[in-house]
């Protein structure tokens, strides 16, 4: 021994042998240490091993051992134990294998690329006894004079292995995310393919918004529908969807931040289109779309309006898509819910929680402010069913009152309670509000008849409209024969007809003859009073005058056109006045064509 003991300190004096493999383990021992101590190896990244089985692990062929001896990690490869009198090269292909052993993806057994734990043994750091690490020593030891270059390199692949467990034991996706010393390690592995899930999901959902924004801005705003490209979402989603595989916990990858930017750009895309759409539009596609929207494409709708920015106009489309989301058409014009309250408020929490939605309300159900809303909202229900007609209901103010008092809820109205109540009361006033039409629709249906009764539709909304319709249509249609002189394109003959016939009875009674002034006269001396105009201070601006029925008549002369507008109105005052005395109401002028001058 003694013999060994001066040539190693021979080689070591003539610089032709660094180390021995005793003095390489110890040192590998010393500097573990360090490095724990310097949280190098932070015990958050490794399982308790008070939770692995003591023995042989059945995955990948380690052993660990009870908690209070878990201070160390074996660098060197347990396959040194075979080497007992062999050759160092046993050991270094040994190493090799065991280093491709425990690379996550040569390992099929591995749960998408987690690290298996290297052998740990209770009686050192080789798990060797101190007669068998001296056997070695000294074998080794006269085999490194020969083979240094072999012995420097092994000692280097050790400082690589140990930088490898050191990466592959820390956090997997590099979240940052800490764990308690000595927690399960299977609770904070969550699934690779359950998170790529949710984010196709998430891409599905925006393309079922996209698809219903576009057809309301089609069909009821009858405007251009957007367009926008999802190549590059979906080629982003391809790609992570290919990285995530080979990861323990999806995070902080390149792929998923251009994914989610991806989606981000679409998400405010939509969102600005939908700020031009009200929910009026939103109303009437969802119940005129054929065929009917699906339970999925309303889901997402829902989706969308909760993870958007609050407003009232988000809330408001919020509360139509959530009510149409758990009720069902029945009767034609009435809904009614497919679930009860408390299946409602945990359906609710499970959408939430598969949304990832941002609570920004009390989530306690035991909360006074969401209790004494939810008993508002029965309140109005109570009220609603004792009014008699749709008229007080509207004197009363009352959907003026319920939207005030939603919009005084603001984020609360998310909350899962107030949303099964809100759906429940949405359902029952709207179905009173049915009845309430029906009601004043029967009423005014009593004042048609029968015949114009039959043709109504089904919609009272449209009732007033055509009944005002009818009304002015049959001040036209008192008689058939007026209706079929003035009805469509025939009334334009009808009206050519009649100037005809006028023009023809004009020209008739010389209404175009140069004696038509004489004529005049002579209509106005045989038919009512003469009035003499001589001593009046108008005489000169009419020719001639008579009384008929209460109505003065009279015929200008040439001097009455070069009077002003002014003037002309001030002689008709005058002869207003005279009126009184003579016993005439009223005033006509006409010129010598009898055409009307003035009143």
């Amino acid at each position: 021994m003694s013999l060994f003991k001066d040539l190693i300190d021979e080689l070591k004096e003539e610089n032709l042998l660094e180390e021995t493999i005793d003095e390489h383990l110890a040192r590998n021992v010393d500097d573990f240490g360090d490095l724990e101590d310097d949280h190098i190896f932070d015990q958050d990244d490794y399982p308790d091993p008070g939770h692995i089985e003591n023995g042989e692990n059945p995955e990948g062929g380690y052993r660990a051992v009870e908690a209070e001896s878990f201070t160390s990690v074996e660098l060197v490869d347990p396959e040194i134990e075979t080497i007992r009198g062999d050759s160092f090269e046993t050991a270094e292909e040994g190493f090799y294998q065991s280093r491709e052993k425990t690379d996550p993806a040569n390992d099929d057994t591995s749960n998408f690329g987690m690290a298996q734990l290297p052998e740990v043994y209770e009686d050192g750091f080789t798990g060797h006894s101190e007669n068998e690490i001296e056997q070695i020593s000294n074998h080794q030891t006269a085999f490194q004079y020969e083979k240094e270059s072999e012995d420097t390199s092994a000692a280097k692949d050790n400082a690589d292995l140990e930088d490898e467990l050191a990466e592959i034991g820390s956090d997997p996706a590099g979240s940052g995310s800490g764990s308690n010393p000595g927690s399960d390690i299977s609770n904070e592995v969550i699934d690779p393919s359950q998170y790529s899930r949710n984010l196709a999901d998430t891409v599905k959902s925006l393309q079922h918004v996209q698809h219903i924004i576009s057809g309301v801005q089609r069909e009821q705003m009858r405007e251009k529908p957007m367009t926008y490209d999802t190549v590059p979402v979906k080629q982003a989603l391809h790609k992570f969807i290919e990285a995530v595989e080979n990861l323990d916990k999806p995070g902080n990858t390149a792929e998923e931040s251009v994914l989610h930017e991806e989606i981000g750009k679409w998400h405010s895309t939509l969102l600005e289109e939908d700020r031009k759409v009200s929910a009026a539009h939103l109303r009437r596609y969802c119940e005129d779309t054929a065929p009917p929207l699906s339970y999925e494409a309303i889901a997402s709708m829902a989706r969308f309006y909760r993870n958007s920015p609050f407003n009232e106009d988000v809330r408001s489309k919020f509360d139509l898509v959530i009510t149409r989301l758990f009720t069902k058409s029945v009767n034609g014009d009435k809904r009614e819910p497919t679930l009860h309250r408390d299946e409602i408020i945990i359906r609710v929490k499970e959408l939430y929680a598969d949304w990832s939605s941002v609570s920004l309300y009390n989530d306690d159900n035991e909360d006074s402010e969401l209790i004494l809303a939810a008993f508002k909202f029965e309140d109005f229900v109570t009220e609603v069913n004792k009014v008699p007609s749709f008229d007080e209901l509207i004197r009363n103010g009352f959907f003026k009152r319920i939207k005030s008092f939603k919009e005084k809820l603001q984020e609360n109205f998310f909350s899962p309670l107030l949303v099964a109540v809100a759906v429940e009361c949405n359902v029952l006033i709207g179905n009173r509000y049915v009845d309430l039409i029906y009601d004043d629709r029967k009423k005014v249906s009593d004042r048609v008849s029968k015949k114009r009764s039959k043709k109504l539709e089904a919609k009272p909304a449209d009732i007033i409209a055509e009944i005002e319709e009818s009304v002015d249509n049959d001040m036209y249609a008192s008689t058939g024969f007026a209706a079929f002189l003035f009805g469509g394109k025939r009334k334009w003959i009808t009206f050519a007809g009649i100037a005809v016939l006028l023009l023809g009875f004009l020209y008739a009674f010389g209404a175009f003859d140069g004696r038509a002034v004489q004529k005049q006269e002579t209509l106005i001396s045989q038919d009512g009073e003469n009035i003499n105009l001589e001593r009046s201070s108008f005489g000169k601006y009419i020719d001639s005058a008579r009384i008929k029925k209460g109505t003065f008549v009279g015929v200008i002369s040439t001097s009455w056109h070069d009077l002003s507008f002014k003037q002309k109105e001030e002689i008709l005052k005058k002869i207003q006045l005279a009126g009184k005395d003579r016993g005439y109401e009223q005033v006509q002028l006409q010129d010598a064509k009898g055409e009307s001058v003035g009143f």
